[in-house]
């Protein structure tokens, strides 16, 4: 579990420097979107789970990601 756990933690980590990269792009649509996700990310941080999010939730938060478009 603790394996999976790290492989976890790893992922949300890149995922925030990911986001920390378009933040900083010239192109305004990005950086906006980032900006969004990059909110979305400080107020959860590495307590993001999709596991102890419902299916209908999931679903949503996956669509409203690829809206974004990062």
């Amino acid at each position: 579990m603790a394996e999976k756990d790290l492989v976890r933690d790893t992922a949300i980590k890149a995922l925030f420097k990911l986001v920390e990269g378009y933040v900083y792009i010239p192109i305004a649509e990005l950086k906006e979107a980032a900006l969004v996700v990059y909110n979305i990310l400080e107020q959860y941080g590495l307590s993001i789970k999709f596991s102890a999010i419902n299916k209908h939730q999931q679903a949503n938060t996956i669509g409203l990601l690829k809206k974004i478009r990062i």
